[in-house]
């Protein structure tokens, strides 16, 4: 059990570790954060909290529940899809190298659209998301 808390706490402090990498190679100054936020409210909303309202709200906790953390409810939208879009930018592990069988996908699956509905929306896309999914292989409580 101890050794799965350390792998949570790990690859969660490895995420934020690749954010705060990424967002620092383009230009992102921490300290100059943590002075600003401390001068505008008194105290910052760490990468850490970011990370931890965002996962949280992934799976399934409601903004109500960050009051806990002395957070605006006004402002977890925001903290919300910003870190998503932190996560995506720092996460770049969706490769294709094979072109030429991505798009005989894309092909197929247009056909099959088309013959099923009529008409075939989105011609050439390969991939589309709508979001970020976690899935919890098994639920604990602490």
């Amino acid at each position: 059990m101890l050794e799965s808390h350390f792998y949570r706490y790990y690859e969660f402090y490895l995420l934020e570790s690749l954010i705060l990498d990424h967002k620092s190679r383009n230009g992102y100054d921490y300290e100059q954060h943590i002075k600003y936020a401390t001068q505008s409210s008194g105290s910052p909303i760490t990468l850490e909290l970011q990370l931890f309202i965002t996962l949280c709200s992934c799976s399934g906790a409601t903004y109500l529940d960050m009051i806990w953390y002395g957070v605006s409810l006004k402002s977890i939208r925001e903290i919300y899809w910003s870190t998503i879009c932190d996560i995506d930018e720092a996460v770049d592990n969706i490769n294709f190298s094979d072109t030429l069988g991505v798009m005989k996908l894309v092909n197929n699956w247009s056909k099959k659209h088309k013959d099923h509905h009529g008409f075939t929306a989105n011609m050439g896309t390969a991939l589309a998301l709508d979001g970020f999914v976690i899935a919890i292989k098994k639920v604990k409580c602490f």
